[in-house]
């Protein structure tokens, strides 16, 4: 899932969820969460259009076919 980070304090970030969770319901869009930064497995943000970090976004794009590789961009809002 992601965090959209709101706050920093002391190696601990605040921020909300970001995004439907694949490995549990209990976590749900909005919710506010808090975690220790050396928690943190993968991490994104947009430059402009360009995508840095993300790299689980990367892994699973260099799997996708060309069309939903187009598809996925289009939905993005962002560009890899």
């Amino acid at each position: 899932m992601w965090i959209e980070v709101t706050e920093e304090n002391s190696g601990v970030l605040n921020g909300v969820v970001a995004n439907e969770a694949e490995e549990t319901h209990v976590v749900k869009p909005g919710r506010a969460v808090s975690l220790k930064i050396s928690e943190i497995s993968d991490w994104k943000y947009v430059d402009g259009k360009k995508l840095v970090g993300g790299y689980t976004i990367r892994f699973f794009y260099d799997k996708m076919s060309s069309k939903e590789k187009e598809d996925f961009i289009k939905g993005a809002g962002f560009e890899m």
